[in-house]
């Protein structure tokens, strides 16, 4: 007999502790957005793994570690990376992702549906993939230098 425990996200409230799921799920959400971040503009960058070693002066198997999965970056380790990449810097700006409305996952077949809609030239499927990402909440930008 399998027992699962099932949380739900919600504001912290005063006098009371976060619950640790909560805290490990934001932490994830938050390495894997910026590892979504730096992995995208290391691929648009065209940059060789090589040449990112040589710039940063580490060892293959350390970069290929960086760029394989999310992990628990140092800020600036990720400064590291976002410059030698590309020259670019991270842009901030908070979300409140619990003050949106519930989702009950019909954002997915909305996209679907719009994406199969449109004659699928390159500017509108990149658009619906933009509408699609700022459903999450949470908007991390690099900007060229």
């Amino acid at each position: 007999m399998s027992v699962s425990q099932k949380f739900s996200l919600s504001k912290p409230v005063e006098g009371q502790a976060i619950l640790v799921p909560t805290l490990a799920y934001m932490r994830a959400r938050h390495r894997r957005k910026l590892h979504s971040l730096v992995l995208a503009e290391f691929r648009k960058s065209g940059l060789s793994q090589a040449e990112l070693c040589r710039r940063l002066r580490k060892e293959p198997a350390q970069i290929s570690r960086m760029l394989g999965t999310p992990g628990n970056w140092s800020l600036d380790s990720v400064s590291d990376l976002l410059f030698a990449i590309s020259a670019s810097e991270l842009t901030y700006q908070l979300a409140y992702p619990l003050e949106k409305a519930a989702r009950n996952f019909r954002a997915h077949e909305q996209f679907f549906s719009i994406k199969s809609a449109t004659s699928n030239s390159e500017a509108e499927v990149k658009e619906i993939k933009e509408i699609k990402d700022d459903s999450s909440g949470f908007k991390f930008t690099a900007e060229a230098a």
